[in-house]
């Protein structure tokens, strides 16, 4: 395995037969290869600075039929590894290979810094997975998790986490401990509330919960002031926090598809607004400071439209009002006046 590594060119990929994958016994490469996994600085798998990168397919016959995978199997054999001198970097990859459980010393591979596990028949993480301290990227989408393990929130260099398509109804109060976190993406899941820490995400700039159950926001929400892409479409929100006007960062943000009936009056506030998704909601007020979003995209379904129209012809309103109500007819091309 030596030889062949050291001869493989930058960027080069190894497509390995799943017939000839080892079985049960570890043989000297692979054991090298974990030890990798576990400390590059002491086991480097090459020492010139070409990126290696083996990608392989962990389902064996035995696997398919539901036996235990063990770790020579699941780990060497299925692993995709990205070495580089001076700044090691290793990535793992295992989609797609109907895994339904990983082995309790999963979290012993610490020199993790990106792991694909999606599309799988995961319902859950071992407790030793908070061990992997390195990880910067986890791909987990596509399999059946209800919950994370407490100790998930040391992974304290996590900057992306995917976990669309799963099973989710709440995630652990520690989660705002994440702090490195810039990426979240979990849309398609069954979230009904967020963690009172969530605000804590402070680097968070991208964050997708579309098609989920919430029906509320914590109040440390406005603190995800770095926040530059929110979509939040497909939840059954009625109210939005008095906070959320402080997200001063948002460019895009899709809110279609909920139960709002108005805005929080500081909604004028995201001035760097782009795009707006507000259809198929319930709104019948809005702020007054909504004016203020003069580069504002908006997008918004004739029904609430109409009502707010009505409102005009009843009622005096001031200017303000009034030029809101002009902007969000340019919004609506196809209404008359």
């Amino acid at each position: 395995m030596s030889a062949l590594i050291a001869s493989i060119p930058e960027d080069h990929a190894i497509e390995v037969d799943p017939g000839c994958l080892p079985g049960p016994k570890i043989n000297i490469g692979e054991a090298r290869l974990c030890q990798t996994l576990r400390d590059p600085d002491s086991h480097p798998l090459h020492d010139d600075e070409t990126l290696l990168t083996l990608k392989a397919h962990a389902a064996t016959a035995a696997d398919k039929k539901g036996e235990d995978a063990d770790e020579s199997r699941l780990l060497c054999a299925a692993g995709a590894t990205c070495m580089k001198e001076g700044s090691s970097r290793i990535t793992l990859e295992l989609q797609g290979q109907q895994i339904k459980e990983l082995p309790d010393n999963f979290g012993q591979y610490t020199a993790l810094q990106t792991l694909n596990l999606e599309v799988n028949e995961l319902s859950a993480l071992p407790e030793s997975f908070g061990q992997l301290v390195a990880l910067k990227t986890l791909h987990l989408c596509y399999n059946q998790l209800t919950n994370l393990p407490e100790n998930f929130s040391q992974l304290t260099s996590l900057q992306a986490l995917h976990v669309e398509r799963n099973k989710f109804r709440m995630l652990p109060e520690s989660f705002g401990m994440l702090r490195a976190l810039r990426e979240l993406h979990m849309c398609s899941n069954q979230l009904t509330t967020l963690p009172k820490s969530f605000g804590q995400l402070s680097m968070l700039k991208t964050l997708d919960l579309s098609m989920n159950q919430l029906s509320i926001l914590p109040e440390s929400f406005g603190q995800l002031t770095a926040l530059r892409t929110l979509d939040l479409g497909r939840n059954r929100l009625s109210t939005l926090p008095d906070t959320f006007g402080e997200l001063t960062a948002l460019r895009t943000l899709h809110l279609a598809q909920n139960k709002l009936s108005t805005l929080p009056e500081n909604f004028g506030h995201l001035t760097t607004l782009q795009k707006c998704d507000l259809k198929f909601n319930e709104l019948t007020t809005i702020p007054e400071s909504f004016i203020k979003l003069t580069a504002v995209q908006l997008k918004l379904d004739p029904g609430p439209f109409r009502r707010l129209r009505f409102l005009r012809r009843r009622h005096k309103l001031t200017k303000m009002c009034a030029a809101i109500l002009a902007k969000m007819r340019r919004a609506l091309p196809c209404q008359t006046s």
